[in-house]
């Protein structure tokens, strides 16, 4: 299905804060994909939860990792590559998982090796251009949000703290704060109406 704005923002903010757990527990999940990202309340996308990880790496004071895991299509470069990787591993994932949910495409999914992956990567041939994407009614603020964590080069991804400080990820706490508020306006008023 076509996610809102809303979903797709309350889906990010919470998969961060999630990841911003992870990272202060010194874990990156190695294998974050749809597969891995559940909810525990239908319709509620607040409500995330990520499972399997059996590929996951706590690191140590070296704060790198090494080793290739999880589902191809979902890999970052550095993996794809066989390189040392950290942290920002994991925010790729994240990054193209919204891709996916904003577009309705995997830019990957005829891609059978990892060679296919880079190759479409060297060529810039991986993601849409923001031109074709705006003709299709794409939201380019998410769009904008997006890119920032599919940096080809991990030195220049975003990190899970920026991202959270980021004006689109405030913007859907300020609407998830104002729609709270508001539920617990009209059960006040409930209340008072079933007192009388």
């Amino acid at each position: 299905k076509q996610f809102t704005y809303k979903e797709i923002g309350i889906f990010a903010k919470t998969l961060i804060e999630t990841l911003g757990y992870l990272k202060s527990q010194n874990i990156i999940h190695r294998n974050l994909s749809p597969e891995n990202i559940f909810f525990t309340k239908e319709n509620d996308f607040s409500s995330l939860s990520i499972r399997n990880f059996y590929f996951c790496a706590i690191l140590g004071r070296v704060q790198t990792a090494t080793g290739i895991y999880g589902g191809l299509w979902y890999m970052a470069p550095e993996m794809l590559r066989d390189l040392k990787y950290d942290y920002k591993l994991d925010i790729w994932s994240v990054g193209l998982t919204l891709y996916i949910m904003t577009t309705m495409e995997n830019p990957f999914s005829n891609c059978e090796t990892r060679d296919m992956i880079l190759d479409k990567l060297k060529h810039k041939r991986a993601f849409r251009e923001r031109e074709e994407l705006k003709k299709y009614g794409v939201n380019m603020e998410i769009l904008n949000f997006i890119s920032k964590m599919l940096a080809e080069n991990p030195q220049l991804r975003t990190s899970c703290e920026l991202l959270q400080e980021d004006d689109f990820i405030k913007n859907i706490a300020i609407e998830e704060r104002r729609k709270e508020e508001e539920d617990k306006k009209l059960e006040d008023e409930i209340k008072k109406e079933t007192q009388m």
